[in-house]
């Protein structure tokens, strides 16, 4: 039997969200149906749709874009994806020299149509204050690898790709490729440098650029 790698970080009311206008889920019970003869707890679940871990597409910064259920769902199911590690403190940026070392560890030589994970340590601190403000990010040169390489998907467990303290836009040219993006992610470290098949469909919201998703990283000796 495969592994199966859950990579997702749990939701809750106390966690980690994105600035204003964004907030933190409120997640509370409903009232008991009077329609049925026996009690049921059931709750309501009110947040934005980038929350936890998530998958975002290119309608999040071009509106006219695909939206998440116009995606094949091969896109993000069983998906073949090069797991990296890039241990980084807070503000640090991923290069793409970085990345590719990890890639030529693993000896992927072609990676076209693939996800990419890099894992950077940074979902150690979930649930502490800074989260989305002092995180790693990744510099220009991984959006270039990514692009020059042909990544399907980019994916790390940093909640901002980009340099919070100086933004360079670059997500716009990764999203003008439709390359999805996935994070932030939980339990990287633990897979370590590894090829697997992501598994990462968002939920079936047709007016969504973006949903929350529960990603699973396969890891067996059949994936090269």
């Amino acid at each position: 039997m495969p592994e199966l790698v859950d990579l997702s970080g749990p939701i809750h009311p106390a966690m980690w969200h994105y600035r204003d206008p964004y907030f933190a889920p409120e997640i509370e019970e409903l009232p008991r149906p009077d329609w049925l003869e026996n009690p049921v707890h059931s709750e309501q679940v009110r947040m934005p749709l980038q929350t936890g871990s998530y998958v975002e597409t290119s309608a999040h910064v071009f509106p006219d874009d695909p939206r998440v259920t116009a995606y094949p769902l091969e896109r993000t199911v069983l998906l073949p994806t090069a797991c990296v590690l890039v241990p980084k403190g807070p503000g640090e940026g991923v290069t793409g020299e970085e990345v590719r070392a990890g890639l030529d560890r693993l000896g992927v030589a072609d990676p076209r149509g693939m996800g990419l994970l890099v894992g950077t340590g940074w979902d150690a601190r979930w649930d502490e204050p800074g989260f989305t403000d002092d995180c790693p990010y990744f510099d220009d040169s991984v959006v270039d690898l990514v692009l020059e390489a042909g990544f399907s998907l980019l994916g790390g467990d940093t909640p901002r790709f980009e340099n919070p303290a100086a933004p360079s836009g670059h997500l716009r040219r990764m999203f003008a490729e439709r390359v999805l993006l996935l994070a932030p992610l939980r339990g990287l470290a633990g897979v370590g440098d590894r090829v697997g098949r992501l598994i990462a469909p968002p939920l079936n919201i047709p007016a969504a650029s973006a949903t929350p998703c529960r990603p699973v990283l396969v890891l067996d000796d059949r994936v090269a």
